[in-house]
């Protein structure tokens, strides 16, 4: 499975503007897992495909894994604030992938 695409987006000190085009929920919520380490899953409902474009503050005091200053609380109180859509926290089943053993290849 290949990652979400990235959004685009544009920063200017701390303030990030991001543009998501013609994505569906389900293909912003697999772009928002690969930012956030994190699995998202859609729960909204919402079919079909939307452009979004969303301002909010770079979180300056985010840790150093790539991706980390522009996923902060303030990208989420964005999606809430601008967009009506509300991330909450809760357990629920996800495909992982296991490797339980490997081995080198033999030469030819």
């Amino acid at each position: 499975m290949d990652p979400a695409p990235l959004p685009d987006g544009t920063r200017s000190d701390h303030l990030i503007r991001m543009f998501v085009r013609d994505q569906s929920m389900q293909s912003l919520a697999d772009t928002l897992s690969h930012l956030m380490d994190r699995p998202v899953i859609d729960r909204t409902g919402l079919k079909g495909t939307f452009d979004i474009t969303m301002d909010y503050e770079m979180d300056v005091d985010a840790g150093d894994s790539p991706g980390a200053n522009i996923t902060g609380p303030a990208m989420l109180r964005a999606f809430q604030d601008e967009l009506g859509l509300k991330f909450e926290s809760t357990r629920a089943p996800v495909e992982v992938l296991v490797i339980d053993h490997a081995e080198k290849p033999s030469e030819n």
